[in-house]
């Protein structure tokens, strides 16, 4: 069986590490707690023992399949399906960052396929997330970023400005600016010249998002965003004509692991620290 890319392998891996320490809730839902309110009205009919006990297995061992390489690329199919089932089964348990991790595990193992399928991911990703926005009045009034700013999160940077500014004003103008950043961002990943250009301001945009929330915000998308984009760029490297010295040693696959080591010990930090407080 032919061997999984290192950079693939470290993706998958990084995912599963992600899905085993942050998405317990989502685990825990498969303890013959579907199907509930499924979009699917098929799998009502389908008995609560018999829909989940296969999603058990194979939501609680795909994992250790990929961290330990044995078959990883059909361990991730499997998992991607399995999660999209858990998805499509409750409409409660429904997430976009979610539906974004089953994708991301269900494409990875179908690394074959080339590039192009990372592309059209992030392209219906952002640009799936700026056109409900541009649909929704509430994007455009302000009312939306304004509850989301001042009452869920509380944003500090946002109650500071709106000291001096109308409230309404500056959640309409950052509204607004959001869902055309969505839809640029989107487009932006439809061409491979502009790839280097997309994943930058991808990333910059969710770090953004992580300072000005205090880590509150975006986490879930910042860290699965930033494996579809590693993914993006080393499937698609020599298309784009850049990077290729760096992804053919090793170098990037020891950097990226640090990296991505570091974001979840910090993170695991962080979410002790709010519990503590």
């Amino acid at each position: 069986m032919k061997k999984l890319p290192p950079q693939i392998l470290l993706s998958l891996r990084a995912l599963a590490f992600y899905l085993l320490l942050f998405r317990r809730e989502w685990l825990e839902t498969l303890w013959f707690q579907l199907p509930y309110l499924p979009f699917i009205p098929f799998f009502d009919q389908i008995p609560t023992g018999l829909f989940c006990l296969p999603l058990i297995v194979i939501v609680y061992l795909a994992p250790f399949a990929i961290l330990l390489n044995y078959r990883a690329a059909l361990a991730a199919r499997c998992l991607g399906i399995g999660l999209l089932l858990s998805l499509l089964s409750s409409m409660p348990l429904f997430g976009n960052s979610k539906c974004f991790l089953a994708c991301l595990f269900l494409l990875g193992g179908s690394y074959q396929v080339g590039g192009w399928i990372y592309q059209m991911q992030l392209f219906l990703l952002y640009f799936g997330a700026g056109l409900n926005k541009l649909l929704q009045a509430d994007w455009w009034n302000g009312y939306y970023f304004d509850f989301f700013a001042a009452e869920v999160f509380e944003l500090a940077g946002y109650r500071y400005l709106t000291q001096y500014v109308d409230a309404l004003l500056v959640a309409k103008i950052s509204g607004i600016l959001i869902l055309l950043f969505e839809l640029l961002l989107g487009l932006l990943f439809c061409f491979r010249a502009q790839i280097g250009l997309a994943i930058f301001l991808g990333f910059s945009f969710h770090v953004l998002m992580l300072l000005l929330s205090w880590g509150y915000l975006s986490f879930h998308f910042f860290f699965v965003s930033s494996v579809a984009y590693y993914l993006l760029f080393s499937t698609t490297k020599q298309s784009v004509g850049f990077g290729n010295k760096w992804m053919r040693n090793n170098l990037n696959i020891r950097l990226m692991t640090v990296l991505w080591v570091c974001f979840l010990l910090l993170q695991l930090g962080a979410e002790k620290w709010r519990y503590a407080w």
